[in-house]
């Protein structure tokens, strides 16, 4: 199955060919907040989200502004005309930001009244330029740093309803050891056009309906057209202590939607448990040597009438 992950992209990327010093290498520190900007509007609107770009090194910066759409974004027919603004002034391709400098930016998104309901994923970057030296030995390097942040823009109609998010897979293990962690795996489906916020839980109930523990789940982003496993990073319950039959109740609230699935598990002690199979196994291998015995008998019963 192919899945689609977007995670925070607050990274000093630094590619390197040939030999630079690890001193020019920590001139470069950049850094810009928020890490993920995500947005809602509708058709008309004018939208306007704060950046504040940090340079924390001790070097002047000239770093490049590049708007770029975000890969797995590939039904996109074209990337959404974002602008930055510095003190209410456009800006250009490119920013200066002194030493211990930071600059606060506006990105502007002016939405068409005809726009068309769907989301717009790109990802914006500043990029220091390239900067070469030459040593001794003529070996030519150079050192290129950046940092960004990832943008979702959803358009939506006013009133529009997308409930498109379904629990594809919620499961765990049949039969659980009482030394194991309880481990979850909760994949949940999005096939409307827009992004969506899920967050939610999962609690762990006897059979006469108490509860017994909670796992939260944090909020989590889920791309349109896209799954999303919400249950990678939550902590485990563990079964200590418990023995039986028991329910999963998973729930997941998009909005004011709410998803619920259940599945039913038991816990058995380790020793418990192999003294169980060990009974089968003995049972079974009981019965095996009866009817086989039976069946010899019969055999002998046979050959004797015939004499």
């Amino acid at each position: 199955m192919k899945r689609k992950v977007i995670g925070i992209f607050v990274v000093l990327v630094v590619f390197e060919i040939g030999s630079i010093t690890s001193a020019f290498a920590e001139e470069i520190n950049l850094s810009l907040s928020p890490s993920r900007i995500e947005v809602i509007a509708l058709p008309g609107e004018s939208v306007q989200v704060p950046l504040s770009l940090t340079n924390k090194g001790s070097q002047t910066q000239s770093l490049s502004i590049l708007f770029k759409p975000i890969d797995f974004a590939a039904k996109q027919s074209k990337m959404f005309p974002f602008t930055l603004t510095k003190d209410e002034e456009t800006l250009g391709d490119f920013i200066d930001v002194r030493p211990d400098e930071t600059v606060e930016l506006l990105l502007v998104a002016q939405i068409p009244k005809d726009a068309a309901s769907t989301d717009h994923y790109t990802t914006l970057l500043f990029q220091t330029r390239n900067k070469g030296t030459v040593s001794p030995q003529q070996t030519a390097s150079y050192i290129e740093a950046g940092v960004g942040t990832y943008i979702l823009l959803s358009i939506e109609k006013e009133g529009e309803k997308d409930r498109g998010v379904t629990i594809e897979e919620f499961q765990t293990n049949r039969f659980v050891n009482t030394n194991d962690p309880l481990a979850f795996t909760l994949e949940v489906k999005n096939e409307g056009k827009h992004f969506a916020k899920a967050t939610g839980r999962i609690d762990l109930v006897d059979p006469f309906n108490n509860l017994i523990s909670t796992v939260t789940i944090p909020v989590s982003t889920i791309l349109a057209a896209s799954s999303k496993n919400l249950t990678h990073e939550t902590e485990r319950i563990s079964p200590k202590g418990l023995f039986g039959k028991y329910v999963a109740i998973a729930t997941v609230t998009i909005g004011d939607q709410v998803l619920t699935q259940t599945v039913t598990l038991y816990v058995v002690p380790k020793n418990i448990l192999l003294t169980i199979l060990g009974i089968l196994f003995a049972v079974v291998f009981l019965i095996s040597r009866i009817r086989s015995y039976l069946l010899k008998t019969r055999r002998l019963s046979r050959q004797k009438r015939k004499k």
